[in-house]
């Protein structure tokens, strides 16, 4: 009874207005699991933010969870089946795993993809995009372990060991930020700085940046 009402089976979404470009983009992946997505891409991010020392406040978690609503929304999920809170975000998703049966080698492309991407951005030869995959592989085993780690065939890299070393440097300039305006504006301005380096191929590429 518990996934009754949450998980529906196979329940596949259509745009209304009939605007779903199936010949571009395939048949639509069912809510549950679009909502899955959305889940990763927020709640558990969240998570591994603080594990990793970021303090997240209430609005900026329920900021981010908005966030990922409104691109949910845009990829088709209906509001109605999104959870409105964090806590209940966190009862869907144990809801959800409770009757998924982990499979690796359906993960292992997107993990691939996942890991390719900055690489395939900044140039195979590009070193910047070498050592940020390894520094995303070694959170994610941080974080995950290396069961899932080895089953999603992620690299073992010893940037990882360095990983809980920034632990306590992250959750002193959070502290300050939260407590300090200059020091909120100054670490405002150098992730400012720092997200416009790294759209460097966007604003070459895209005309939306440029």
């Amino acid at each position: 009874n518990a996934a009754k009402g949450v998980i529906p089976d196979a329940d596949q979404h259509h745009n209304v207005d009939g605007s779903w470009n199936t010949d571009y983009w395939g048949i639509p992946i069912n809510q549950t699991d679009m909502i899955a997505t959305h889940l990763q891409f927020s709640l558990l991010i969240m998570r591994g933010l603080r594990l990793l020392g970021a303090r997240i406040s209430g609005e900026e978690a329920e900021g981010i969870l908005h966030l990922w609503n409104l691109a949910s929304y845009w990829m088709g999920v209906d509001l109605q089946r999104l959870p409105k809170d964090e806590a209940a975000c966190w009862e869907w998703l144990y809801t959800y795993l409770s009757v998924q049966q982990l499979d690796f080698k359906m993960g292992q492309p997107l993990a691939k993809a996942l890991h390719d991407l900055p690489r395939q951005l900044m140039g195979e030869d590009n070193r910047r995009g070498r050592f940020v995959e390894m520094v995303n592989a070694s959170v994610t085993r941080t974080l995950v372990g290396d069961d899932i780690g080895d089953g999603l065939d992620l690299p073992k890299s010893k940037i990882r060991f360095g990983v809980l070393s920034s632990v306590p440097i992250l959750f002193a300039l959070d502290t300050a930020r939260q407590h300090n305006q200059s020091v909120a504006e100054k670490l405002e301005a150098f992730r400012s700085k720092r997200q416009d380096n790294m759209n460097w191929w966007l604003k070459k590429n895209d005309d939306y940046y440029k």
